[in-house]
């Protein structure tokens, strides 16, 4: 028997040093040590059935030990009670692994000892030297091992043999996941104590949007290794901004950090004659008391060069204002129809005032809906400049309870404006932009990046960094909205590209086919205009950023301008909120103000509120494809609204035209029947037509129709099909005449269609009856067949039962209706058949002919159809 054994109070460093050496003597048992680390004997534990099997000390006789290899000790004394081994006679062979040089006192037969953070990394040189792999759960144990016995890779103990072997377990499939969730830095008890006070004297300011935290702590006698209990209190609070204040030997010293982009704590700490870098900096003050020197360096971070986004950055230039002639009557009404809860009031282009929609509730309760706005206003409301801070803005705004905030040099100069809610999302923004060390949050740019190169080719991508520094030029932000976002997180194949304009988007959209060639078809009353390449291939929509609102359930919005968050707030669901900023500086950045990127995660699909289908209920049926075309469920909130909608009659409301619309486009889909099923199962198929119910048989014939679309979108990918059409037979087929022929009546069919539903089910009967005659044959098949739409021909395979019947049917589809003749009408012309319906009834029966093997060659072929042509005349 070979053991393999560790020292006393092994660490992950040891077993998995021991695991690796069972690599190097297969079969070998492990002897774990007597004592070890909790969560090391938790681990062993929970893994015991994937280690190496392992003994105690009782489970084995001395005498069967053939040799001994220890790992990660060359030292007697640490071996523990395991020492009395190397004692037995005669001397049992050992073989040392170790990676302290310089301490061994163990007589070995065998020994490496190499310089290294980690005895794992030095069994790891030996499997790759000797050509040795392991598996991915053994390559997360070794980097375990190598990871906590180097800090992460940052004790001064670590050499480039580390990381490569730690490179090499990543290429082994190593998680580091896994490695994160199970290591957690020791401190000895003094620094412990010295943590706890730190945790007990931590306060939070908030800057801008930003948490940040300071903590501070005197002490008479010099406490060394501060930087590393920053590093301990930054990781166990997972803070973004800290600093820590400490006097000690009469001078304070400051230490600092930051992960967030906004707050450069090098430059903070310039004010205290420190410095650094903008991620960690440092600092020491004298003849300053702490508390002073705490003071100063929120006065620092909140007021003299306060951190964070200025109002400029995120004010909304483009807002609606009310004349001071306005009723408030009519500013009751745009208030609502903006979803605003103040406006500003211009008189004579001058700002003069602000109402809110309190004012307006109130004063059209005491019947006073005819007075002007200017009879409410209390005051000229503040103007701040543009360049002012957004922490600056936000206690403003709550020390005054101002609904909105304005910006500019005078009255007369106005340059934007903030809602107190455009502050929280631009706030709560800021927070999103510190890098994803949480999990569900906004992708980083580096993992958009990643998802850019994967779903756009280098020239697309060129140009939309070129439209983005284009749009800055012009100041009029751009931003890639809608499905093409939402399909890229989604990873999938992104068709259309929408583009959301803050500014003028028509103007945009011309000067970027001027940059870029192309042409603009613009629709100015719309504000929108679309561009096309040269060659016609790609087609980009740009919008000027608008807001909807309804003058009565289901009715067509009316738009008008509006800032993005509006234009935002007006879509369907919250992940077709999702916008890509294209700007340099922030190209590749994802802007939800609405929790799109959370119900993407989660796969829900939610509105954005409690009146969406109430004003547009075709979203209803939206919510309904996207639920199959994404396999998202739509929660119980969102049923809930669709059941409203239904009881208070709104979709009564639609046009038909809409409701087709709709309706189509989950027909057209990747999953129809799916796209029925779950119509049904929120009542919306009864919309469509009250008769339509599908029973379990019913659901059983549309799983037959999808299955042979699939056969042919197979066999004839490119051959064009009206897919709906095909669905809409067989979602018809229990309806008696009388409802079909209103049905019929009710929707804007196509002609095609029209027609299609009026005769398919006479067709189909004739066809069953030529299908199931006993003489039948290929070459009838195809003349039952022939001149037939192919939605009518799938929809009959699919109610087809016999086997046989179903063959000649795929066969018609897949060969025979490809079969061609080598003579023409004009050979017939020439044996001297007048012209006539003949021909074409000759020319028919020959090809069936061919397909049958009647006939073989032209001069068969022409024998054959002159005596049909004849029979034919002599008929007639």
């Amino acid at each position: 028997m070979i053991l393999i054994t560790a020292h006393t109070n092994a660490d992950f460093d040891a077993l998995a040093g021991m695991a690796a050496a069972e690599l190097l003597y297969p079969g070998a048992r492990l002897l774990f040590p007597t004592t070890a680390e909790p969560i090391l004997h938790r681990y062993f534990e929970e893994h015991r059935d994937r280690l190496p099997p392992a003994v105690t000390l009782k489970e084995f006789d001395p005498k069967d030990v053939e040799r001994l290899v220890c790992v990660d000790v060359s030292v007697r004394n640490r071996l523990g009670e395991t020492q009395f081994l190397l004692d037995r006679n005669p001397p049992i062979p050992v073989d040392v692994y170790d990676h302290h040089p310089g301490e061994a006192d163990i007589i070995s037969e065998h020994q490496v000892i190499r310089e290294s953070g980690a005895c794992t990394t030095v069994l790891i040189e030996i499997l790759r030297e000797r050509g040795l792999k392991a598996n991915p759960f053994l390559a997360t144990l070794f980097l375990l091992g190598i990871y906590e016995d180097t800090g992460y890779l940052t004790f001064p103990t670590t050499r480039p043999a580390d990381l490569e072997a730690a490179r090499l377990c990543l290429e082994w499939g190593g998680d580091l996941q896994e490695v994160s969730r199970r290591l957690s830095r020791r401190l000895t008890e003094a620094q412990l104590r010295v943590l706890a006070k730190l945790v007990e004297n931590m306060e939070s300011v908030m800057v801008g949007g930003i948490e940040v935290k300071l903590t501070t702590f005197s002490s008479s006698q010099y406490i060394p290794d501060l930087s590393v209990l920053v590093h301990e209190l930054t990781a166990l609070e997972d803070l973004d901004v800290f600093f820590l204040l400490a006097y000690l030997e009469n001078r304070i010293h400051i230490i600092a950090r930051s992960r967030h982009p906004a707050v450069d704590v090098g430059r903070v700490l310039e004010a205290f004659g420190g410095g650094g870098h903008p991620s960690a900096a440092s600092a020491q003050v004298r003849e300053r008391t702490l508390e002073e020197t705490r003071r100063l360096l929120i006065e620092e971070l909140t007021r003299k060069h306060p951190v964070g986004l200025k109002a400029s950055d995120v004010f909304q230039r483009d807002f609606h204002v009310l004349e001071a002639d306005t009723t408030v009557t009519d500013a009751f009404k745009a208030m609502n129809r903006r979803h605003v809860n103040a406006l500003p009031v211009f008189r004579k282009g001058a700002l003069c005032g602000v109402i809110t929609r309190q004012e307006v509730d109130g004063a059209m309760l005491h019947g006073l809906g005819d007075s002007t706005v200017m009879e409410l206003v209390a005051s000229r409301p503040p103007l701040f400049p543009s360049d002012t801070s957004l922490e600056v803005v936000r206690r403003a705004m709550m020390e005054r309870n101002l609904r909105i905030a304005l910006f500019g040099n005078d009255p007369e100069h106005v340059e934007g404006l903030i809602s107190r809610m455009a502050l929280f999302k631009s706030l709560f923004l800021m927070d999103q932009s510190v890098p994803q060390h949480r999990g569900g949050g906004i992708p980083s740019r580096e993992e958009i990046s990643r998802l850019l190169d994967a779903s756009f080719s280098q020239a697309t991508l060129a140009q939309l960094r070129r439209l983005g520094a284009l749009s800055a030029k012009t100041k009029a932000q751009c931003l890639l909205v809608g499905g093409a976002v939402r399909d890229l997180l989604l990873r999938r194949p992104i068709k259309d590209m929408d583009f959301v304009v803050e500014g003028d988007a028509i103007a945009l959209a011309e000067a970027w086919s001027r940059e870029q060639g192309g042409r603009v078809r613009c629709h100015r009353e719309f504000g929108t205009a679309v561009w096309m390449d040269k060659d016609d291939q790609v087609r980009w929509d740009f919008a000027t950023a608008r807001a909807e609102y309804y003058e009565t359930p289901a009715a067509l919005p009316t738009v008008v301008s509006a800032a993005l968050s509006q234009d935002l707030y007006r879509r369907d669901f919250t992940f077709n909120t999702l916008a890509l900023h294209l700007e340099p500086g922030k190209f590749g950045k994802i802007l939800d103000l609405f929790g799109g990127v959370r119900d993407l995660k989660t796969g829900q699909i939610r509105v954005m509120h409690g009146l969406s289908f109430v004003e547009d209920p075709t979203r209803a049926f939206r919510a309904a494809r996207f639920a199959v075309r994404l396999s998202f469920t739509i929660p119980s909130e969102t049923r809930a609204l669709i059941a409203s909608a239904l009881r208070h009659g709104v979709f009564r409301n639609l046009s038909h035209k809409r409701v087709l619309a709709e309706v189509r486009q989950i027909l057209d889909g990747e999953f129809p029947a799916e796209g029925l099923r779950t119509l049904q199962k929120f009542d919306l198929l009864q919309v469509f037509w009250p008769s339509f119910h599908l029973t379990s048989r019913g659901l059983e014939k549309m799983y037959r129709v999808q299955k042979v679309l699939d056969f042919f979108d197979l066999h004839f990918p490119s051959e064009s099909l009206d897919r709906p059409t095909l669905f809409l037979m067989a979602l018809t087929e229990r309806l008696s005449n009388q409802d079909l022929n209103a049905f019929i009546r009710r929707y804007p069919f196509s002609r095609a269609t029209r027609q299609l539903l009026q005769q398919y089910r006479s067709m189909t009967w004739h066809a069953r009856q030529a299908l199931g005659s006993p003489d039948r044959t290929p070459g009838r098949v195809y003349l039952t067949l022939k001149d037939k739409p192919l939605e009518w021909i799938l929809y009959l395979a699919a109610r087809t039962e016999g086997a046989a019947q179903q063959g000649m049917i795929r066969d018609y589809l897949t060969h025979h209706r490809f079969v061609r003749i080598e003579i023409t009408g004009n050979d017939l012309k020439r044996e001297g058949i007048p012209p006539s319906n003949a021909y074409a009834e000759a020319l028919d029966q020959t090809r069936a002919a061919r397909i049958d093997g009647r006939v073989k060659g032209p001069r068969e072929e022409l024998e054959f159809a002159l005596a049909v042509a004849s029979g034919v005349l002599n008929d007639s």
